[in-house]
């Protein structure tokens, strides 16, 4: 076979796979268009929400006071979850809290003179009640912020404290 023979089949191999992408060009996955449609986890079942296997990635943080969290979530497929603000306010709170969400923040400190590195945790503190006041106490989780839930998948995360690590 000479070269132009060889040149003319690799021409219609490549017109033959360019034709199978459709008319608009867009390579789809698994039969689903290439764009994942957004699960809402209120319409889940409890069923669905137990077997959904959600991942998080951590797109950025600002530990300026306050803390601020930017994180996407999907689930196993890759579709991206919405509608994760669920927050609820029991009698004795003085604030919601999201029953979905919540955040630890720590930094590493390099350990020094052969001594271990350590984790310092930014939220060291109790969450207020109408009986007693926010105290620092031990390290902790902050769901008492603002989420902004952004429909895509991603989501920005306030906290409602100023931190600094203790």
């Amino acid at each position: 076979m000479n070269m132009f023979t060889r040149l003319a089949l690799c021409i219609a191999a490549g017109s033959l796979l360019l034709a199978g992408c459709g008319k608009d060009g867009k390579d789809g996955r698994d039969g689903r268009d290439a764009t994942a449609a957004p699960v809402s986890v209120a319409s889940l079942t409890t069923d669905q929400w137990s077997d959904l296997a959600p991942k998080g990635e951590v797109l950025s943080v600002s530990i300026n006071s306050p803390p601020v969290v930017k994180f996407k979530v999907t689930d196993a497929n890759g579709n991206p979850l919405v509608g994760l603000g669920n927050s609820s306010k029991s009698s004795t709170a003085t604030v919601a809290s999201y029953s979905n969400v919540s955040f630890a923040l720590a930094k590493l400190v390099p350990g020094t003179n052969g001594s271990p590195s350590k984790w310092v945790s930014y939220i060291v503190t109790t969450v207020p009640t109408t009986t007693t006041a926010a105290t620092a106490t031990r390290p902790t989780t902050d769901n008492t912020g603002t989420l902004v839930d952004h429909g895509d998948g991603t989501y920005t995360y306030t906290s409602s404290t100023a931190t600094s690590p203790r």
